[in-house]
């Protein structure tokens, strides 16, 4: 359940959201995906669709293979993307954002919608699964065998710094609610608070739900860590909001199935899923893909080569981000982030999903030395 403060500040703004859209014939099943609705929003005169659903387990995805009537300059396979309950409603937001923005690391969209009053919202992209696959499954994740090969991987850093660059320290971040706003756990001092709460009853329910089941050692760091987020609120966050240094764009669900990788070695990776874009420190989404599921062992071996790789590629693009920098923002998304699978533990995320991912966190937390900041 969303906090008072962030639900108190999505009503006001809905009154800014509201005239946001062109709203065109908007459909909540694959069934409504006819010939006839598909040319109204391409715009384009439409023989013949064939469409096949894809297991999503967060949106209603169909991927789609498409007859024109004459010859246009249209992807022959498309992808829609179908969301309720205002549940797309951020994602149609960061396209909107970036409309005019050059961003090659991200599917070419073709159309989307989204509808206040329903809920209701579509995205239809150009579809480049014959071409790309994810590098990991999120099953592989899960049983901790989530590390792409070694060029898949060099690929996976290089697309998320070049969108990271894209969108540092952008001057219209602040204007479309939550979107370009930063993240709502420490968006000013009341959000932070009322995160921190949050926390803490999430704790205890986890105390009390778990206590005999994980090992003492990770109910000390917990509670340790979660003492200290004020003091990183009040020495490392609050200084950021007032200065805006080094604030990007965050992809906020950034784990490694959200790439797509090229099966050919000569073409690029992109990012996909943009549902949890928020403004950020740039280490959030990296934390989300070395890790969550990633052992200590495969840390060690990944790890600081790839955030190096990240910072040459955010350098080379003229962007002063130092190292030094990267490892406090890095050692600061940990802290918050091992929350994260508390809250997955106490909300009914299964055992086999919140275990791996809470032991490779307090590895992790442990590791860069986050109780020293």
């Amino acid at each position: 359940m969303l906090g008072s403060c962030l639900h108190n500040h999505l009503v006001a703004s809905q009154t800014q959201i509201d005239n946001f859209w062109t709203i065109t014939p908007m459909i909540s099943s694959a069934a409504e995906i006819t010939e006839d609705w598909l040319g109204a929003v391409l715009q384009a005169q439409i023989a013949h669709v064939t469409a096949r659903e894809n297991p999503a387990f967060n949106s209603l995805v169909t991927h789609l293979d498409i007859t024109y009537s004459n010859d246009v300059n249209l992807p022959h396979q498309l992808l829609v993307k179908l969301n309720k309950e205002h549940d797309g409603q951020n994602e149609i937001q960061f396209y909107r954002f970036a409309e005019s923005m050059n961003l090659p690391m991200i599917p070419r969209h073709l159309g989307m919608s989204y509808d206040l009053q329903s809920g209701l919202s579509y995205l239809i992209l150009e579809d480049i699964s014959e071409t790309h696959r994810a590098p990991v499954t999120r099953e592989q994740l899960q049983m901790l065998r989530g590390v792409p090969t070694n060029e898949h991987m060099e690929s996976i850093v290089d697309c998320i710094a070049q969108f990271h660059a894209a969108f540092w320290e952008h001057p219209q971040f602040g204007t479309i609610p939550g979107t370009t706003e930063m993240r709502w756990w420490y968006r000013d001092e009341e959000f932070h608070t009322e995160h921190v709460e949050r926390r803490k009853a999430e704790w205890a329910k986890f105390v009390d739900m778990y206590k005999d089941e994980v090992p003492q050692e990770w109910l000390t760091l917990g509670e340790f860590a979660l003492e200290m987020l004020p003091k990183l609120f009040k020495n490392y966050i609050r200084p950021r909001l007032s200065s805006k240094l080094s604030l990007t764009m965050s992809h906020g669900d950034c784990y490694l199935p959200q790439f797509l990788v090229p099966k050919v070695r000569s073409e690029r990776s992109y990012l996909i899923d943009f549902q949890d874009t928020c403004v950020n420190f740039p280490a959030y989404d990296l934390v989300y893909m070395f890790a969550t599921f990633w052992t200590r062992e495969q840390r060690t071996s990944h790890e600081v080569s790839l955030l190096r790789r990240y910072q040459s590629e955010l350098n080379l693009r003229g962007l002063q981000y130092d190292w030094g920098m990267l490892q406090d923002d890095y050692r600061l998304s940990l802290s918050y982030m091992l929350f994260d699978a508390v809250w997955n533990a106490t909300s009914g995320s299964s055992r086999e999903y919140w275990k791996p991912k809470m032991n490779c966190l307090i590895d992790a937390y442990q590791d860069w030395k986050c109780a020293d900041m």
